[in-house]
């Protein structure tokens, strides 16, 4: 007897333009790939800006835009940065829906805004004159030959100009891509990861710079088998699955389940990390000078900042931001929050006032201050020793500032905090504790004989200040790794010297000539240093606490 094959398991079909526009949007808004890919962007405005030579337009081509939402707030940060030196936008989006979306987005931006938006494949555009920034963000899944693709982008961009790729990491989706693509969809046609971008890149021997950014996808709609969720993880598989039914959806959904965390809101939520490449031009080097450490970044991702900004007063509204320097911290927040502050607020409706013992470090923070914050005036001295108005200030803050305050004059910074503040003002001070990296690294530095200075100010030493007081305050405890690739070791050592070492404000002299060998080599700082190694890189754990009072 001849038994017959059992039929093949059917595929499901490719999503249609509007369904793909739906699950897309959907997807998008579960996600922060799209926050962290738009605050980078805003971080990186004013150096891209000032990478054009000359007066004339600043020249963009953002290749497979979608709906512009990300676009949009990016062509916002470059107006900023070009002040009226015009700019000329260009998109390419197949998709007609999103193009509709992206046109209505774009109208009334500016007279000195060009907005072009073109049903076009990046393959078959065409224009005479080169582009100053080419962003592909999450389009090289439907590109055939990646490295083909960077080349042709790279060879479209004029002398100095940058080729930025936003893409997902292989945390994430891609396992779950990896597992259910084929026999779900019937192909792994759109399964691309940073790491085969970083392949492409090294085929083609491309200068080029990484970094990579946190995100979360909120899953519990997907896991609770919501019509919505069921669009979500469409997207993710790139086909639509509602003509499969929950049996064969049962394994993709429990190896998501497995891939989750779930928040004390009960949310279930899966980590999804973007990581950005930036090239340069053909034969030139990348050298894009973006913020690359992280930690401003997550405090202005994770802090408590969109309310903080709803609760400033429309009229009159004040700042200080104590031990500013070179407005690290304020370039991370306007990147993050611009758009509450634009929605809130007109033109320089809040003054931002300075304080840093380093006046030329404070002369640079004036220029991060724009849109609705206007700079009022610049303390160059220590926050003890400053004649600052009383309680006048709606917001302070230090966004690891305090390493710069003797311990001896922690609880005289601390009450003139307290008496610059409005009455119904708030201060926020973000500083590392004793477990994080910064404090623990540092302390080692000392016993290794390589400094005298005391220990640095914690999170614990403020608060045990406040707690004499008898001031009340809150804690938020902010726990991250610092990612430095195995490719990076010049990175690394900026790190430990600049960050880990330069925030006890040491003397930098003492710091020159310091080799990572040398630190590597030593019997108490070396053990330490290898034990955060991660594939060859280093993964440095954080642990930051904003304390409010």
């Amino acid at each position: 007897m001849i038994s017959a094959k059992p039929a093949p398991l059917a595929t499901a079909p490719p999503l249609s333009d509007d369904h793909y526009a739906r699950a897309y949007a959907l997807r998008k808004a579960a996600s922060t790939m799209t926050a962290e890919a738009r605050a980078w962007l805003c971080e990186a405005a004013e150096s891209l800006a000032a990478a054009a030579p000359g007066e004339r337009p600043l020249r963009i081509l953002s290749v497979g835009s979608g709906e512009g939402d990300l676009d949009v707030d990016f062509i916002t940060a470059l107006c900023t940065a070009l002040g009226d030196r015009p700019l000329l936008y260009r998109a390419l989006e197949p998709n007609p829906t999103h193009r509709a979306a992206f046109a209505e987005r774009a109208a009334g931006l500016g007279p000195s805004v060009s907005v072009d938006v073109r049903g076009e494949r990046f393959e078959s555009h065409r224009d005479a004159e080169p582009y100053d920034v080419i962003l592909m963000c999450h389009v090289l899944y439907y590109v055939d030959d990646v490295a083909a693709a960077l080349t042709a982008a790279r060879a479209r961009l004029s002398p100095g100009g940058t080729l930025i790729v936003v893409h997902q990491t292989g945390d994430g989706i891609p396992p779950l891509q990896q597992r259910f693509m084929a026999a779900l969809k019937g192909d792994t046609a759109e399964l691309l990861t940073t790491d085969d971008i970083a392949a492409a890149i090294n085929r083609i021997e491309a200068s080029h710079t990484f970094c990579e950014r946190d995100a979360w996808l909120d899953a519990s709609g997907i896991l609770a088998g919501t019509a919505d969720g069921l669009d979500i993880i469409s997207f993710c598989l790139e086909c639509d699955l509602r003509s499969l039914g929950p049996a064969r959806l049962a394994p993709l959904l429990a190896a998501l389940r497995a891939a989750c965390v779930v928040d004390a809101d009960g949310a279930s939520r899966l980590r999804e990390p973007i990581g950005i490449f930036t090239l340069p031009a053909v034969g030139q080097g990348a050298a894009l000078p973006v913020d690359p450490v992280d930690d401003y970044r997550q405090l202005a991702a994770r802090g408590p900042w969109r309310s903080v900004i709803d609760r400033l007063p429309r009229a009159g509204a004040r700042v200080l931001d104590v031990a500013c320097g070179p407005g690290r911290w304020l370039r991370a927040f306007m990147a993050r929050h611009r758009p509450a502050l634009d929605r809130r607020f007109g033109p320089g409706a809040v003054t931002c006032d300075l304080l840093d013992p380093n006046a030329a470090a404070a002369a640079r923070c004036v220029e991060r201050i724009g849109g609705p914050l206007s700079h009022g005036r610049t303390f160059a001295c220590p926050i003890e020793d400053a004649a600052l108005p009383a309680a006048a200030y709606h917001v302070i803050w230090s966004m690891h500032g305090f390493y710069a305050v003797p311990p001896a004059a922690l609880p005289a910074a601390l009450r003139a905090m307290r008496a610059a503040l409005a009455p119904t003002g708030r201060a926020y001070i973000a500083i590392s504790t004793t477990r994080g990296f910064y404090d623990r690294f540092y302390r080692l530095w000392a016993r290794s004989g390589r400094t005298a200075d005391p220990p640095f100010v914690t999170a614990e030493d403020i608060e045990a200040a406040l707690a004499a007081d008898g001031v009340p305050f809150e804690v938020t405890t902010f726990d991250y790794a610092e990612h430095i690739p195995a490719e990076a070791p010049e990175q690394l050592l900026r790190y430990l010297l600049d960050e880990a070492i330069g925030n006890s404000f040491a003397e930098r002299g003492a710091l020159a000539g310091t080799a990572l060998d040398e630190i590597a080599a030593d019997p108490i700082l070396g053990p330490y240093l290898r034990g955060f190694e991660v594939d060859g890189g280093h993964a440095l754990a954080q642990e930051v606490r904003l304390i409010a009072f």
